[in-house]
């Protein structure tokens, strides 16, 4: 599965495609499915580390799930230079 959503290398300028991966148990609040796709789309344009990605869009979700039981997010990015990329933030190990 090749993957939609994209980030740029911030040193190429050159779009990182991947996978994103949201699982959270809910607590007063959920993510509506529409935001979370314009959210990931607005990517797009900005230049950071795959890593950097992972986080940043971790303690945004976070920060709007304040009271989820936990929360998971995952990116695969696309095979680059023979590597692939996964990085994995988990609330349960903070």
């Amino acid at each position: 599965e090749p993957g939609e959503f994209s980030a740029l290398c911030p040193f190429s300028g050159l779009p990182d495609f991947g996978v994103v991966r949201v699982e959270y148990v809910p607590g007063s609040q959920v993510l509506e499915l529409k935001s979370l796709k314009y959210y990931l789309t607005s990517w797009r344009g900005i230049g950071a580390a795959q890593e950097d990605v992972t986080a940043l869009m971790f303690a945004d979700l976070k920060r709007h799930l304040p009271d989820a039981d936990y929360l998971l997010l995952t990116t695969e990015y696309n095979i680059r230079g023979g590597i692939r990329t996964t990085c994995t933030v988990d609330s349960r190990t903070q």
